[in-house]
């Protein structure tokens, strides 16, 4: 190594000597000969050197000319000795370092393709494009856009829309799964892929509805084996229409009160249409009184087989609505258009709601405190009673309460009324002028007011005798003047009441010696004598006045000292019958008919006794029978009728002439 740098540096000498430096003086190289020994030199090989280098002569001093730093000589004392491996460390080195960055570079790019594999749910896309403003019952078109903005396949696929209210699909591209409607499958998207489902159909409702569509697709990236979905929204208003609908219909109704309905249609359109149809669904309690015109079907479906452009018409709907008061009912009329399947395409639908009040006045009506009425005779005084209580919540004012007895057996002349009503023949009117109260008539609020008025004690006194008679009376209170209700009448009726008036029977015994005609019909001593027979004639009379009576019985019982002689007679029913076990006499009347002893002669039976007095008879009066009882059915009534009439006697009251010759005497010789 020492001598392969001392040639190189002879050789560099001999280069710059040859370049650069004269020729040097005799001199000097004698010099530089005394000072320097000679050394072996051994040529080097270049590629840059000639073959043949010139000679030169080497001098220390001028290698220290050259190679001088700031004029100090190199130290040339010391030999520093080069470490053989060095080149294969570096090497070794530089490769390690080329591993490294391999490496790195290898984990980066698996970094990096896994970030974007990665799924993250932003990058899905679901849109809606369509007209945000449509006529109702006009065509629209829905188109639904899904965009996978992910790196990896989206699976499983499903769409689902909710439709707003009158909604109607009329076709879709792609078809809906079978057994659904909203429903469509959506194939496997790719990376970057988009697909559409187009939806076409028609959308119903009033000017100003907005009608809200719901879009979700459900997905299974593929890979993670979980459900995403996304969702989104559209919304719709409906500006216009094609046929113009109003429905005029009240707010507030009576329950049971008449109500109209006016329904207009209008087309809208520039061109005619044809084969227009109107069907009205109405509330339930609803009953139709009529329409104009007439409907076409059933009672709420009218057909109009050509309507010109800008052409109204109307039909108007009368009915009553029945319900609970404080109920909600709706009415929904619906205009459409038939198309050539027969097929009902609506275009317009209106909606009302309609508040059923019930004021709740209620108006109660007695008579004699019965609610039903009961039965009266002929001569009774009926007291009525008229009582009245808010029970809605709403205020009722002005009220008016009218009542009307039907009868013809009452005595108005003796009428009776502290209101001082106004009467016109059988009716009385009450307003607030009488009945102050009246005049308002709040929410909880009632009252009562009494009149009476008698029953005519002879039925003669009535035009014209009739059977089964009563007296009926209702009451009704309306108003105009009703809270929320104004404008309408209300009314409403109170219970009626049906007096019964009950038949007049009327039954007479008496014992007889001589008839009215002074007809002797008795036999014997007068006034009876001890040990002499004597014969008496016992009446009885069987009268009625207004309803028939059925299944009469008229019956006594004989002491048993009086003797039952046999000779009978009837007038009407049944032979008379005596029973010598209990010494019982009947009569069996099927029926008294009406007027019996009035417009045509009373039953009547007879039959006669004897006496045979005793000794210790004198002085006293012989008792004939035992009371004597008639009963029977009022057949209209049905009440039970009886009458008993006293005990007869020898005194014989009833007989004129034979009066106060009852006392039997002692026999003369």
């Amino acid at each position: 190594m020492v001598r392969y740098g001392v040639n190189l540096v002879y050789y560099e000498y001999m280069k710059k000597q040859d370049d650069t430096s004269p020729p040097a003086s005799s001199e000097e190289t004698v010099a530089d000969k005394k000072e320097t020994r000679k050394l072996p030199v051994q040529s080097i090989p270049s590629d840059n050197s000639p073959a043949n280098p010139p000679k030169a002569k080497f001098s220390v001093k001028r290698i220290a000319e050259i190679y001088a730093d700031g004029g100090k000589p190199p130290d040339m004392s010391k030999i520093i000795r080069k470490d053989p491996l060095r080149k294969k460390k570096v090497f070794l080195i530089i490769i390690f370092i080329l591993i490294v960055l391999f490496a790195t570079s290898l984990a980066g790019l698996h970094f990096f393709n896994e970030s974007q594999n990665q799924f993250s749910g932003d990058r899905v896309e679901l849109a809606v494009q369509g007209s945000e403003q449509v006529a109702s019952g006009e065509e629209i078109e829905l188109r639904v856009v899904i965009k996978n903005g992910e790196h990896i396949t989206l699976t499983g696929g499903e769409l689902t829309v909710l439709y707003p209210a009158n909604f109607r699909l009329s076709e879709s591209e792609p078809e809906p799964l079978v057994d659904r409607t909203n429903v469509w499958g959506v194939d496997d998207l790719f990376s970057g892929d988009e697909t559409a489902i187009v939806l076409h159909g028609s959308v119903i409702g009033e000017v100003g509805d907005d009608k809200l569509f719901a879009f979700t697709y459900s997905y299974v990236p593929e890979s993670l084996g979980t459900d995403f979905e996304e969702s989104v929204n559209f919304t719709m208003t409906i500006t216009s229409s094609i046929i113009n609908l109003d429905v005029e219909a009240p707010i507030r109704v009576g329950v049971g009160k008449e109500t109209t309905f006016i329904i207009t249609y209008r087309n809208e359109s520039k061109e005619p249409l044809e084969r227009v149809r109107i069907v009205a669904t109405y509330p339930e309690g609803f009953s139709v009184i009529g329409s104009t015109p007439e409907a076409d079907e059933g009672a709420n479906t009218w057909e109009i087989a050509k309507l010109d452009s800008d052409q109204e018409g109307t039909i108007t709907v009368r009915g009553t609505l029945s319900g609970l008061g404080g109920e909600t009912k709706e009415l929904k009329v619906q205009i459409g258009i038939i198309e050539g399947d027969a097929t009902f395409r609506l275009q317009v639908e209106s909606t009302s709601l309609i508040l059923l009040l019930k004021p709740e006045l209620s108006l109660t009506l007695s008579v004699d405190g019965s609610e039903a009425g009961g039965i009266s005779s002929l001569g009774d005084l009926l007291s009525y009673t008229v009582a009245y209580v808010n029970n809605g919540d709403v205020e009722v004012r002005d009220v008016t309460i009218t009542l009307t007895l039907s009868s013809d057996v009452l005595d108005w002349d003796k009428f009776i009324d502290p209101q001082n009503g106004n009467r016109d023949g059988a009716t009385i009117t009450w307003t607030k002028d009488q009945v102050q109260a009246l005049e308002s008539v709040k929410a909880g609020d009632g009252s009562e007011f009494t009149f009476s008025v008698p029953v005519h004690e002879d039925p003669f006194e009535v035009q014209e005798m009739k059977k089964n008679l009563s007296v009926t009376a209702n009451a009704r209170a309306t108003s105009t003047k009703v809270t929320d209700l104004e404008g309408q009448s209300f009314e409403t009726d109170s219970n009626t009441t049906v007096t019964k008036i009950a038949t007049d029977l009327t039954f007479h015994s008496q014992a007889r010696y001589y008839s009215d005609e002074s007809l002797q019909v008795g036999y014997g001593p007068l006034p009876p004598v001890v040990g002499e027979k004597t014969t008496y004639r016992v009446y009885w009379n069987l009268s009625n006045t207004t309803n028939e009576i059925s299944d009469v019985v008229v019956s006594t019982t004989l002491p048993e000292t009086i003797i039952w002689t046999g000779t009978t007679s009837v007038s009407a029913g049944d032979q008379l019958l005596y029973d010598k076990k209990k010494h019982t006499v009947t009569w069996n009347v099927n029926r008294i008919p009406v007027g019996a002893g009035t417009l045509f002669a009373e039953l009547e039976a007879y039959f006669d006794v004897a006496v045979n007095p005793v000794s210790a008879d004198v002085g006293d009066i012989l008792v004939l029978n035992e009371t004597s009882t008639a009963k029977g059915t009022d057949s209209y009534t049905e009440e039970e009728l009886s009458i008993t009439n006293e005990l007869l006697t020898t005194d014989l009251e009833s007989d004129p002439q034979a009066k106060g010759k009852g006392i039997v005497t002692e026999a003369t010789e």
